[in-house]
């Protein structure tokens, strides 16, 4: 791209006179096509389009619609054709040095306006049909709504009340956009009421499919609840070039979940109302909720699905891209280095120019204000497959005074979405939910990340991670769903836990009160995220009232916590977000898992609270309370302890993999990384659910001194992981790591204090030297040198066929966790038995 389209002020601009003289220009050319393509001009005049619109605006997403059409040769050859005609014009006008009497942005100007008057007559060119058909978005997305609805009527006889022709996919978009606008008006006839009801059922799903998503899941769901101004709001947030493609599938989450939130459920409300104790008067219960809490939008842009597959078309690093997956497809070993290499080829890439400009332009508006640049897969946040951290996620201060450079960050960050894709970790995860022969295709979200500065650093006061259905409970009911609550940026809900509440009693102890030892932040000065503890924050005069108030807990200042312990106790906050949760299980028809931002308004007085991210919450089979037979021997207990947090049974296991606690004061950080490698090598062996992992503490933290690292592709194969820590301390994940993950493919996962570990077995069971798979036995890897002393392959038959019971039947390891309980008593168990037999039993 032109350094001095990059300098240009005014992106995308044409003038007045600019435009005057391309009208003057096509009237004087006299063609058929000159004069088609003055009627599309004229088409769009100042008093045709909707206010905050200009035609200059429209003329941008012309030239973009021809780009991507690839009309006249498409963007390259425009580009040349219009530098030619540019030189030919300034001699012309008596420029002897062009460079030095026509600046930057004049010459930006000028090129524009050729290629605005290029591509308006390569779009006449078109059929009268085809015009309208490739128009139809930008109609729909700049011109003000037709009043008498002729766009519908097109397709509708209102007074015969009938279809008059038929509504199919080559329906224009601004006239399917026309038809649901005149479903939404009052009609008093009913046959006219149905007719126009059934037309625009029909007339929303093109709508949807077109533009936000091809799930036929999301499509159902999607025509209940949208209205105009959803797909109002999809056009408007996804600009010219940018708009080629879908929204994917976490954009169409977010807006599902605002479109089902909108509708009024008085049964629901009148429910909720009685549960919470205003059976009586339920409206009380909403106005001292809104009376303190603001439900808003969150502020996002969107880029198409089609512009990730143009950076690889375009880009002949990139040819490899369309490999990987074939690998995986025919189940054969993935090239060494190939996945870096990809990866490292996509961040590397480079945009074609058109994109680029647009992107520029977009940039342009968001500059200035931190942001967030999300996956928007059309796999992810499904029903069955989340792919919940599969990919990146980036911040951006976005604030900094070199424009330039917070632009490459830009570019940089979506091209780090498009890398992430070609994970490892995604592909085992398509792999194992059958999603390998499907097209990937990846739209972006541009989210504005919502807090306010303080000091040197900006972000949310809390941030909240919920769901309907409490995976993890302590006793209460999961049915009516939990949360965790963290400051700053929500990624310590994640990484490191937050305070985490039940949400039928959200004031209550539960032995998950976590102190949060650091929070999330953008930092102003060093424009990066940034992961400080809050003392530092204190200390610089950087933490929020709000935090101080309602997070710290502790009278003496020095020696305060961080629990977030306010929030659930002294504000209506896990009301509010108890009935969004809910209400949405209600509307959509499945449990939910979704992410908030909190953050408290001055001038409002209020809490503003915005969703960021809704997706499917998917609670497996085997994801049930159940309990160890009480005829199960002692001597064949591998793990217990009476504090289960978890809900799951597994059966069958043959191999525990076990990873020994001393690794930690043993053996420094730096060689501690290879376990991950070796656990990915064990993984191979193995079917899905046949071995069972036990680590000491947090299995895949990044924090040295809290886990292990690892990746869900290292051990997604196996049928989950058990934490192993020392007696009175809390530092495990409870599985949080990879909560959806596990949920997703059925894994177990639960916590053990060391008094409840079976040390003897665990540490005098001899190591596998092969494996029985369905093609023959495989020899078991060799553990690298240095971490032979703490890892294990245990195969259970074999070990407990010689030390344990005589038995003809095979010995395998069973998981019974009971998370509801009576007393005080929530059991969790990993115990052996005779394959087929002693399984775990239900608590009804």
């Amino acid at each position: 791209m032109g350094g001095k389209l990059l300098q240009s002020d005014n992106p995308g601009h044409i003038s007045d006179n600019s435009l005057g003289r391309i009208e003057g220009k096509l009237e004087g050319e006299g063609s058929k096509v000159a004069q088609k393509a003055l009627r599309i001009l004229r088409e769009f005049s100042t008093e045709k389009i909707k206010d905050f619109h200009e035609v200059w605006q429209v003329m941008a997403a012309i030239r973009h619609l021809v780009y991507d059409l690839g009309l006249r040769g498409g963007p390259k050859t425009i580009e040349h054709i219009a530098r030619n005609t540019a030189v030919m014009q300034q001699r012309a006008e008596g420029l002897t040095d062009p460079q030095a009497e026509e600046n930057g942005e004049q010459f930006a100007e000028r090129m524009r306006r050729i290629r605005t008057h290029t591509s308006l007559k390569a779009l006449a060119a078109l059929s009268g049909g085809e015009v309208d058909k490739r128009l139809g978005m930008i109609r729909a997305r700049f011109k003000k709504p037709d009043l008498e609805h002729s766009g519908a009527q097109k397709y509708l006889d209102l007074e015969g009340k009938k279809m008059k022709r038929a509504i199919t996919d080559r329906v224009p978009i601004d006239e399917l956009l026309d038809i649901v606008r005149l479903a939404e008006e009052s009609h008093p006839d009913p046959e006219t009421q149905n007719l126009v009801s059934l037309a625009r059922g029909i007339a929303l799903e093109f709508l949807i499919r077109n533009l936000v998503t091809a799930s036929p899941d999301l499509i159902k769901k999607a025509s209940r609840f949208f209205t105009a101004k959803y797909i109002d709001a999809v056009l408007d947030q996804m600009p010219d070039s940018l708009a080629d493609g879908r929204i994917g599938g976490k954009s169409a989450g977010v807006l599902l979940a605002y479109a089902a939130l909108e509708e009024e459920t008085p049964e629901f409300d009148t429910a909720f109302a009685k549960t919470h104790g205003y059976e009586y008067d339920p409206k009380r219960l909403f106005k001292e909720m809104q009376n303190e809490i603001k439900f808003a939008e969150n502020s996002s842009r969107f880029i198409g699905s089609k512009i990730f597959e143009q950076v690889i078309d375009s880009n002949e690093g990139l040819a490899d891209s369309t490999t990987i997956k074939r690998h995986y497809i025919d189940g054969k070993e993935v090239p060494e280095g190939l996945h870096e290499k990809v990866q490292g080829n996509m961040l590397t890439a480079k945009f074609p120019d058109h994109i680029e400009r647009q992107l520029w332009i977009l940039f342009k508006d968001l500059h200035g204000k931190p942001i967030i640049i999300r996956s928007s897969s059309e796999l992810e946040d499904r029903v069955g497959a989340a792919f919940a951290g599969k990919y990146d996620s980036v911040e951006l201060a976005n604030s900094s005074k070199d424009e330039k450079d917070d632009f490459e960050k830009f570019k940089k960050a979506i091209l780090q979405v498009y890398a992430s894709v070609f994970s490892r970790d995604v592909m085992e995860y398509r792999g194992e939910h059958n999603l390998l022969i499907e097209d990937e295709e990846m739209g972006v979200l541009i989210q504005e990340l919502n807090g306010n500065k303080y000091g040197d650093y900006i972000y949310p006061d809390f941030a909240i991670v919920a769901m309907s259905h409490a995976t993890q409970s302590v006793g209460h009911n999961p049915k009516r769903g939990a949360m965790t609550v963290v400051a700053g940026l929500g990624e310590q809900a994640v990484t490191e836990g937050g305070r985490y509440v039940m949400l039928d009693k959200p004031k209550a102890n539960n032995g998950m009160e976590k102190t949060q030892g650091r929070m999330t932040v953008i930092s102003v000065k060093d424009q990066e995220k940034k992961i400080v503890s809050s003392s530092q924050l204190r200390e610089a005069n950087s933490l929020s009232p709000k935090i101080k108030a309602y997070g710290m807990e502790g009278q003496n200042e020095r020696w305060q916590r961080l629990t977030c312990k306010g929030v659930t106790e002294y504000t209506e906050i896990p009301m509010m977000i108890e009935y969004i949760i809910q209400k949405l299980k209600h509307q959509l028809g499945y449990d939910v898992d979704c992410e908030f931002t909190v953050q408290y308004n001055g001038k409002t007085q209020k809490w503003d609270l915005k969703l960021v991210q809704c997706r499917p919450q998917n609670i497996p089979e085997n994801m049930k309370p159940s309990r160890m037979p009480e005829s199960v021997k002692k001597e064949r207990v591998v793990l217990e302890h009476m504090e289960a947090m978890n809900a799951t049974s597994y059966k069958n296991i043959t191999h525990l993999l076990y990873i020994d606690p001393e690794i930690f004061s043993k053996l420094p950080a730096q060689h501690r990384y290879g376990v991950s490698a070796y656990v990915n090598q064990i993984n191979k062996l193995f079917t899905k659910g046949k071995y069972l992992i036990l680590t000491p503490l947090r299995w895949g933290s990044q924090e040295e001194a809290s886990g292990l690292r690892a990746g869900f592709a290292d051990f997604s194969h196996a049928a989950g992981y058990m934490e192993i820590f020392d007696n009175g301390d809390i530092s495990c994940s409870w599985g949080t790591h990879f909560l959806q993950d596990t949920m997703d493919s059925q894994m177990a996962t639960g916590a053990f204090q060391g008094s409840g570990v079976n040390y003897g077995f665990l540490r005098n069971a001899p190591h596998a030297q092969s494996v029985e798979t369905k093609q023959c036995p495989q020899d078991v890897p060799e553990v690298p040198e240095v971490l032979r002393p703490f890892i294990r392959l245990i195969d259970i038959n074999s070990v407990y066929g010689e030390e344990g019971e005589e038995s003809k039947g095979k010995w395998v390891a069973h998981i019974a966790q009971d998370n509801i309980g009576t007393g005080n008593e929530r059991p969790s168990h990993v115990y052996i038995a005779k394959e087929d037999q002693d399984f775990p039993v239900e608590v009804k």
